[in-house]
């Protein structure tokens, strides 16, 4: 839901952040992918998450490198 509002909010012209949404569904995916492969650590799968959707979303490779370092 969250990520089809932030879709929804975008498109509209919203001048919010979106670096928090972006951690927020990370963290979700990240969780999910843990649930269904139990072998990889949460830890992992999460920071994977996180570095992926934040750089989809800034464009910035050292912002997305540090958010996913310090959320876990």
């Amino acid at each position: 839901i969250k990520l089809a509002a932030l879709v929804v909010a975008a498109a509209s012209g919203f001048r919010g952040g979106r670096i928090f949404p972006a951690v927020f569904v990370g963290v979700a995916l990240g969780l999910m992918l843990h649930a269904h492969v139990e072998a990889v650590p949460a830890a992992i799968t999460v920071s994977c998450a996180i570095l992926g959707l934040v750089l989809v979303v800034t464009r910035d490779a050292w912002l997305s490198l540090f958010m996913a370092a310090v959320v876990v």
